[in-house]
């Protein structure tokens, strides 16, 4: 460090490396414990990038009218944005921050599963008119247009990210108190270790295909159709892979 620097610094000298080194370093510890995870997560990817160009192009898709068209394709996406944001967040081992961007792909989730259903729900998106996320998911829920794991999970995440809880931090930081003084001790970003990455990755692909499950639901492509066999083969590969059962 240069005295230039030092001074800025207030002559603390830096002990953290510069962040390229950092995530080059953390990266290739993902690619090394998560490489099949990755593998998935890319095709989960792909499937939702493809449902948006058949949403823009395809004609043998179903909609209920063009006003749930334009609407859906604009939460399509929306919904490959914040996967694709979350994706480089877990990768990285910021998967409280993760969390945050979750919960808006499953606002945005419902907000798809409702301008499809409620074609009126759509016209009045498209002129302007606010959707309470929240407000849909429990109108949809009611009528068993929407599972409440939905609602479920987004509780979850937001009770696992928010500041105001405890859990919102105990990834990044533990408190303790020794001999009366407190002790503080963090790991930044991707610095903690190799099973906590693979469950940040692990987590996005569970959520990425509940939304596919979800939106495979609406009936809007053909279940016979390349992109429904394309779905339910990723679908079943990420269920084996984490060993859960996906709706």
């Amino acid at each position: 460090m240069t005295e230039e620097q030092a001074a800025h610094t207030g002559g603390w000298a830096r002990r953290y490396d510069a962040v390229a080194v950092r995530e080059a370093r953390v990266l290739e510890r993902v690619r090394a414990a998560a490489g099949r995870e990755g593998a998935l997560a890319e095709e989960v990817l792909a499937v939702y990038l493809d449902l948006l160009g058949a949403a823009e192009e395809d004609a043998r898709l179903l909609w209920p009218g063009e006003e749930a068209r334009l609407a859906c394709t604009a939460c399509l996406v929306r919904l490959y944005d914040d996967l694709l944001a979350s994706y480089y967040l877990v990768q990285r081992g910021l998967y409280l921050q993760a969390c945050r961007v979750w919960l808006s792909y499953l606002d945005t989730l419902v907000l798809a599963l409702q301008v499809v259903q409620e074609p009126a729900a759509a016209a009045a998106w498209l002129r302007g008119e606010p959707v309470e996320p929240a407000d849909a998911r429990r109108a949809l829920e009611a009528t068993g247009r929407v599972s409440p794991l939905i609602g479920e999970l987004y509780a979850q995440l937001d009770l696992q990210s928010h500041p105001r809880s405890k859990a919102g931090f105990e990834r990044a930081l533990t408190i303790r108190q020794h001999w009366g003084d407190w002790q503080l001790q963090f790991v930044l970003g991707g610095e903690g270790n190799e099973a906590w990455l693979r469950r940040g990755l692990a987590d996005w692909l569970y959520l990425g295909a509940v939304g596919l499950g979800a939106l495979a639901g609406l009936g809007v492509v053909p279940p016979d159709s390349g992109w429904s066999r394309r779905r339910a083969a990723i679908v079943a590969a990420v269920s084996a892979e984490l060993r859960v059962e996906l709706p």
